[in-house]
């Protein structure tokens, strides 16, 4: 597994959390707590800096962030 797929896979697992919590509230009808409120915005700035990490990854390790490679 390469470090993109890895993210990637971070950022669809942040995905299917902040889904779940928002069907528990909307469909289930359970209120979040204040932590719960507050995870979720934890949740959701792991899951854009997780798509940010893949969306520079290079192919080989050690590249620099915002230097793309052109294939």
């Amino acid at each position: 597994m390469t470090s993109r797929q890895g993210n990637l896979l971070g950022f669809a697992a942040c995905a299917g959390l902040l889904a779940y919590a928002y069907y528990a509230q909307i469909v289930l009808h359970l209120e979040p707590c204040p932590l719960c409120i507050f995870q979720r915005v934890g949740v959701f700035a792991v899951g854009v800096c997780c798509t940010t990490v893949a969306d520079f990854a290079q192919a080989r390790e050690g590249g620099r962030i915002g230097v793309r490679r052109i294939q």
